[in-house]
């Protein structure tokens, strides 16, 4: 049927809100279509500009439509007045915790108070949970934030407010440090990676790591759940190994690229002298192993376990949430050259799919320390004074 032969019948400003509509109006043998869902799913910014998510149906069913969408939205009202002091509690789909949703929401989608990813409510609680767990779960969901408060910590323009604080503290800073290294005219002219062989250097860095952990672990803590961001012990052997191995593997696969192509990461080192006293040189080993550590920690913290779950809550989209976080990534790594920025997004993109995935943050940790620790033993080893 042509498209001229459509009407907007009504405009929606989310995803899941005009998808809803869709499936009332077929279920009432509606043929109907949507314009800018694509667009919108991509970027929630432009629902404004473009009039937000419009559905469409046939000029001779618009009367027939807007009768079954009032008949929906007058029997809506009526389940949240009977429900509004009632529960459902269930298992979320996306991230296995039992939830507790509010029983005005029963039969729609709604964000999961764990992992803010969309869920589909169902219209009663689990029938194989007790009444003991149900309650328990209730009085946990009504504890965590107010109603008030709830809507307000989770409202998109309070998120975005958010990332960008957390975006102007602990990475703006950075990139304008590393684009300020990258410009030097003397960049690049006398070290082949970054260095972890300064006390002074080590020292900062490690005073900087502890400072955003601890912000950002309090911003996260006002929202009441550290899980959705990866923050688990759960499985933390098996993330380990396989952070030690993903860690090694990537670091080879850089060396080899570097070795195949001759080309180098740049930047700038400010190793001490090898010809200090053991005592200092066991000071700076020290500090270096520390400054890997928390530094691996507090840039997957930001640009995985926190970003990945903001842009995609904010967005909808998970190739967005990988790749974002990835460029940006590789964006303060451009002190290293252009070769080490695109070697640093292409290994946020991997541990950011990683992370997409399991949903939890060590593996990607591990992986990260392991690569930092590998580039320090090469500077251990490349900084041997040669044999006389």
């Amino acid at each position: 049927m042509p498209s001229s032969l459509f009407i907007t019948l009504d405009a929606f400003d989310s995803v899941h809100e005009a998808n809803l509509a869709v499936a009332i109006l077929a279920e009432n043998g509606i043929d109907c279509v949507t314009e800018n869902a694509n667009l919108i799913a991509m970027d929630w910014f432009l629902t404004g500009a473009v009039g937000g998510i419009k559905v469409q149906v046939p000029a001779d069913q618009v009367e027939q439509a807007r009768l079954a969408l009032e008949l929906w939205r007058k029997g809506r009202a009526e389940r949240i007045e009977a429900g509004k002091d009632s529960w459902i509690v269930f298992r979320c789909t996306n991230c296995k915790e039992l939830v507790a949703i509010g029983g005005e929401n029963a039969g729609r989608v709604e964000n999961c108070p764990r992992c803010r990813r969309y869920v589909d409510v169902p219209a009663v609680s689990d029938p194989s949970l007790s009444e003991e767990v149900c309650q328990a779960i209730v009085e946990s969901a009504k504890s965590d934030v107010s109603p008030a408060g709830g809507r307000f910590l989770q409202s998109q323009w309070f998120l975005i407010i958010e990332c960008l604080v957390v975006l102007c503290f602990a990475y703006f800073p950075y990139q304008y440090w590393a684009y300020s290294e990258w410009t030097r005219p003397d960049a690049g002219e006398s070290a082949t990676s970054v260095s972890f062989l300064s006390l002074p250097d080590n020292t900062n860095l490690i005073f900087q790591s502890m400072v955003v952990i601890a912000c950002l672990f309090s911003t996260l803590v006002v929202h009441g759940t550290l899980r959705p961001f990866g923050i688990t012990w759960e499985k933390a052997g098996r993330d380990t190994l396989l952070g030690l191995a993903a860690g090694i593997g990537l670091f080879l696969l850089e060396r080899a690229i570097t070795i195949s192509t001759g080309v180098q990461i740049s930047g700038v080192v400010h190793a001490e002298s090898l010809s200090l006293g053991s005592e200092r040189w066991l000071a700076i080993v020290v500090s270096g192993l520390i400054a890997v550590l928390l530094n691996s920690a507090a840039e997957e913290l930001v640009m995985r376990g926190y970003l990945i779950v903001r842009i995609r809550q904010l967005t909808g989209s998970a190739i967005l949430a990988v790749v974002v976080p990835a460029i940006l990534f590789g964006g303060y790594h451009i002190y290293q050259g252009v070769y080490g920025a695109a070697m640093a997004a292409i290994i946020g993109l991997v541990l950011g799919y990683w992370f997409l995935r399991t949903g939890r943050l060590l593996g990607p940790v591990v992986a990260h320390s392991c690569i930092n620790l590998a580039y320090m033993v090469c500077e251990l080893v490349l900084m041997q004074p040669a044999t006389p």
